[in-house]
């Protein structure tokens, strides 16, 4: 009776003292924002009531083969915690090294300051762990995110309808998701400024009832050309290209090539093939057939600059 005794409050003490254990190692490590669902301190806990010590559970949370062990205490840890720091398990998939848990942590922090000064909601799926680890993955910086999220917000903020609606055609894009598309981490940030900024030189496009195609506008985009210089030459192409292309219908110069020609002249860049300082040559080619023959009725519908094949419509 004495063994019987003696034993009853030692183990309603050992169970006292696990579930303390287990509550001060669920606190601590969610106080760091490594284990809110407490699933690796259960994990933690299991192996330590097996015996296992410190330095071998530090070994098997680093190690990606661990999830494969027979042991479900070792199992459970490594799956807890590949979940936790899942931009860690791409990181290693693309030949990266590991980030530590405090760096990990830290840069999760910044991508969500970056986020949050964006104004982008806690609820959004960008402010998501599995996202963040996404960028982490790609090795995508802090300062690139914001970079990113910048031009993206200044995208979807805008309030010029034709960017919005370029964005939307050329982009398949929907306000709700151009945010998370332009965010998309297999894309370079430099790459994402330049979609924004091509929609934006078709918007000014659209002004003139001149459809530039997204081959073109990326190229423009990519030379950068700012917004103002494309209203500016949109403008100018929009005033000439029904008399240029009435010319070149009486004379017999492809009518079809007169906005490529125009545009490469206003903005300096190739078009479709066609130089800046071949369209000067062309154009003034034209313009020397006119011996006082041209009517002013164009005969050609503005909004014909390329078709979406050629370049311009």
């Amino acid at each position: 009776m004495a063994d019987t005794t003696t034993t009853a409050p030692a183990t309603a003490t050992s169970v006292s003292t696990t579930q303390n254990a287990l509550q001060l190692l669920q606190s601590t490590l969610a106080g760091y924002g490594i284990d809110t669902t407490g699933s690796i301190s259960n994990a933690i806990l299991g192996l330590l009531q097996s015996n296992y010590d410190s330095s071998t559970i530090t070994t098997l949370v680093q190690d990606p083969a661990a999830v494969n062990s027979q042991d479900p205490n070792v199992a459970n840890l490594a799956n807890a915690w590949q979940q936790r720091f899942i931009g860690n398990v791409a990181r290693q998939n693309a030949g990266l090294p590991p980030l530590d848990p405090a760096t990990y942590i830290s840069t999760e922090n910044s991508y969500k300051a970056v986020m949050t000064a964006a104004g982008i909601p806690a609820s959004s799926p960008l402010m998501d762990n599995s996202y963040f680890g996404n960028l982490m993955g790609k090795d995508i910086s802090p300062d690139e995110v914001n970079t990113r999220v910048t031009a993206a917000m200044n995208a979807v903020n805008s309030t010029d309808p034709f960017v919005k609606q370029q964005l939307s055609q050329n982009f398949g894009l929907t306000q709700s998701d151009m945010v998370t598309h332009l965010l998309d981490p297999s894309q370079a940030a430099s790459l994402i400024a330049t979609k924004v900024q091509a929609a934006t030189i078709q918007g000014e496009a659209g002004r003139q009832n001149l459809a530039l195609n997204q081959q073109n506008a990326l190229t423009l985009a990519s030379q950068g050309l700012t917004q103002s210089q494309a209203n500016t030459a949109f403008t100018n192409v929009g005033t000439q290209i029904g008399s240029q292309q009435a010319l070149a219908n009486m004379y017999g110069m492809q009518p079809q090539n007169v906005g490529n020609e125009l545009l490469a002249q206003q903005t300096g860049a190739n078009i479709n093939g066609t130089s800046a300082a071949q369209a000067n040559i062309n154009l003034t080619n034209l313009r020397a057939q006119e011996v006082n023959q041209f009517s002013g009725s164009s005969g050609a519908a503005k909004g014909s600059l390329y078709t979406e094949q050629s370049g311009v419509s």
